[in-house]
């Protein structure tokens, strides 16, 4: 990959595009790295790639069993609305066990 100080990248900014459109071109400022400036095409391609991540990600947690944003949301506000939590056979598994690896998060993130 190609770097260009900021300065450099400024005085020269039609060779910078015209590299960029071969390969992603580091902007440097003070010698550390600022910005990357990349072609259409390859910016489309890593836009495509993230989505097709995001929807694999959101699918495997959804065979896993995780509940939606609405669902935790209410959720969550039920559980603050009440001073202590009663479970009874008849709550839904899925919520018991999102509430789990949400205290788990919480928990994780406050070490």
């Amino acid at each position: 990959m190609k770097k260009l100080a900021a300065s450099d990248a400024k005085n020269r900014f039609g060779e910078m595009l015209d590299l960029a459109r071969r390969e992603p071109v580091h902007i440097t400022k003070k010698g550390r790295n600022v910005a990357v400036v990349l072609s259409t095409e390859e910016f489309e391609r890593l836009s495509e790639l993230e989505d097709q991540l995001l929807a694999m990600k959101a699918k495997e947690a959804k065979e896993e069993g995780f509940i939606g944003i609405q669902e935790s949301e209410k959720l969550l506000q039920q559980l603050a609305s009440t001073s202590a939590v009663v479970w009874s056979p008849q709550t839904d598994k899925k919520s018991i066990e999102a509430l789990s690896e949400l205290l788990k998060t919480v928990e994780d993130e406050d070490k």
